[in-house]
């Protein structure tokens, strides 16, 4: 065929192979499938990428090596069954090929203003108006409308015989939409298809996977948000489900992550599962895509998830990876494997701090680390109550009672009322600790006396028995070959010698508090104790040999460093041998005030050096201060 090569069409900007043999075909004045067969190829094999076919093309069209591998780009080469390469990235079909044509009017009436006299040598079709991400035209900040649909690939891309009906219209304006306003995202894919230009963090994924996953997010986060979509059309959910999305997924995995964690907030039912949450973002990442390379790191994010939300269990499936080990338990299904009731399970773990007391959601959902609570988990089902308790270690209730009132046995469950509180495992380790070394006792124990029986005749504390033992000054004796506490002896001697040092370290000048105070004539339990927990006097810690509890004593000089800091109306009464109502009168006239800290007061005291430089010598007064 005659032909002049300079006219030949050139390709337009984003150009696909079937729109260009269309405009090659027009130039020709022939039907594009005829033009194509009188070539020696066909309009079909042009339309799946034969590369025979695409070089006579090529041949005919008078096409650089450049321009054939622009078209190549944009329209897409098939990779195998599902698959295409486009723009250097990798797609499934399905994103580049649909049975419905999409397009941007206005382009398509500036090609025929270009060319009003052969308008089919001029309409080209792009090949970004194939992406099923991309809804609008960024150079008109048009929508991209559909423009035809055919399941047959040879009508579908017969672009002279489908443009031919749409000719009017497009001639006239009447498909071209309203004005959107390009979004981040549509700005974004325009650039990255472009020019492959990219500075988010998409690139750390695969392109496709990325774009698919913004969809799928997007879609989701919109559907929780349900006044987001009010009024909207088909096409501006998926505008706006795409720019929700990417604006997540264009941050990389830390905020894609913690988008997903925030989704988790709209679990409130214990019914509540995670295709709940996440919709088809989790339907297809566990259905069809749990199986798709690229998709890999949103299913993992994914996955992290939910196993740090829900109470998944091992040997499960979840986004196509088998869970080895259970991650969280919740309140119900450690119940479940523990053969545990739930509502003392639940009282069990607020006393343990595993879970919170103000967390009143259903047990379904109030969940907890199941690797670092295992081991106490498996107890609970073993505890026992007191009388249970105190019979395993051979000891009687009084018995019991005493070792549990100064903290040597303590429950595994300290909530008051709990039915069963007691670990069997802890009374039995504590026999055996104060039996480890004991010295076999015959009938005839002579010297020897049974650890309550002495404590209880020397009116002494248990705790410091104990020390005593731990520390080797009180050897122990076992009575018969049980591990019991009755069996349980300590050396006579021993014992004696230890409550005599005791009783000797507390010395027989310690005051209580109590005393203290009535001794310098403050009121019992409000002014000398403020005093020391406000840090403003001293006090002692003295082991209270009778109990084994340290507990708060007054030394000497401790009382000498509060004499020399304050004093009080008895105490300034006795000092110059004066009646209270004397001292009240003395210190009233010399304007001296009680003694405060931080707003607050401590009863009749008084800064000792205000008394000294202030106070005037009373007339009745026979000492000097």
């Amino acid at each position: 065929m005659q032909r002049q090569d300079s006219s030949i069409p050139a390709p337009l900007s984003r150009e696909t192979l079937p729109s260009f043999l269309n405009r090659l075909a027009a130039w020709n004045r022939m039907p594009t499938a005829e033009f194509a067969s009188e070539m020696g190829f066909s309009l079909r094999r042009i339309c799946v990428g034969e590369s025979v076919a695409i070089e006579k093309m090529a041949e005919v069209g008078n096409l650089s090596s450049d321009e054939i591998a622009d078209l190549r780009s944009w329209t897409g080469e098939i990779l195998g069954d599902v698959r295409m390469a486009f723009r250097n990235d990798v797609f499934v079909s399905r994103a580049l090929r649909s049975p419905t044509v999409r397009g941007c009017p206005h382009c398509l009436r500036e090609d025929i203003e270009r060319n009003p006299g052969r308008p089919f040598e001029a309409m080209a079709l792009r090949g970004d108006w194939q992406v099923k991400y991309a809804h609008t035209c960024i150079r008109h900040a048009r929508p991209l409308v559909p423009l035809w649909t055919s399941t047959s690939i040879l009508k579908r891309y017969d672009m002279q015989t489908q443009l031919q009906e749409l000719l009017p219209d497009l001639s006239s304006g009447n498909l071209t939409g309203k004005t959107l306003r390009p979004t981040a995202f549509e700005a974004w894919l325009d650039q990255r298809l472009a020019v492959y230009q990219d500075e988010t963090q998409v690139s750390q994924f695969d392109l496709y996977a990325a774009l698919e996953a913004s969809r799928l997010l997007g879609t989701e986060l919109l559907r929780h948000d349900k006044n987001a979509v009010t009024g909207m059309s088909e096409t501006d959910i998926m505008r706006h489900s795409l720019e929700r999305g990417f604006a997540v997924v264009s941050q990389g995995e830390e905020a894609i992550a913690d988008t997903l964690q925030q989704m988790t907030r709209y679990v409130t039912k214990g019914s509540h599962k995670p295709k709940y949450v996440f919709g088809m973002f989790y339907e297809l990442l566990s259905r069809d895509l749990v199986q798709e390379p690229e998709f890999e790191p949103f299913r993992r994010l994914l996955r992290d998830v939910i196993l740090n939300t829900w109470p998944v269990a091992a040997g499960e499936d979840l986004l196509g990876e088998n869970i080895v080990a259970r991650r969280l338990h919740s309140i119900r299904t450690a119940s479940e494997e523990i053969g545990y009731a739930a509502h003392p399970l639940r009282e069990a773990l607020i006393d343990a701090g595993i879970v919170a007391a103000e967390d009143r959601r259903p047990d379904g959902l109030v969940t907890f680390d199941a690797q670092m609570h295992g081991s106490l988990l498996q107890e609970y089902p073993k505890l026992v109550g007191a009388r249970e308790m105190a019979r395993h270690i051979g000891a009687t209730e009084h018995q019991f009672d005493a070792l549990v009132r100064e903290g040597i046995l303590t429950p595994l469950v300290t909530l008051s009322g709990f039915r069963a509180p007691w670990r069997l495992s802890d009374g039995t380790a504590f026999v055996e600790r104060l039996l480890h070394g004991a010295e076999p006792l015959e009938d005839d124990f002579e010297g020897w006396e049974h650890i309550h029986r002495a404590a209880f005749r020397a009116k002494f504390g248990l705790q410091p028995i104990l020390a005593g033992i731990a520390a080797g000054k009180i050897r122990v004796g076992q009575l018969g070959t049980a591990a019991l506490y009755k069996s349980i002896f300590v050396n006579f001697s021993d014992f004696s010698e230890l409550v005599k040092r005791h009783r000797s370290e507390a010395g027989t000048d310690l005051m209580t508090i109590p005393q203290f105070e009535r001794s310098v004539g403050l009121r019992t339990n409000q002014g000398f104790s403020a005093l020391v927990k406000a840090g403003l006097t001293p006090a002692t810690r003295v082991m209270n040999p009778a109990s084994g509890h340290e507990k708060l004593y007054v030394t000497p000089d401790d009382a000498r460093e509060f004499r020399a800091k304050f004093t009080t109306l008895s105490m300034i009464a006795a000092e110059r041998q004066m009646s209270f109502v004397a001292v009240k009168r003395d210190l009233k006239m010399a304007g001296i005030k009680r003694f405060e800290h931080d707003g607050v007061k401590f009863g009749q005291l008084f800064l000792r050096s205000d008394v000294k430089r202030q106070l005037i010598k009373s007339p009745g007064s026979r000492s000097k201060t």
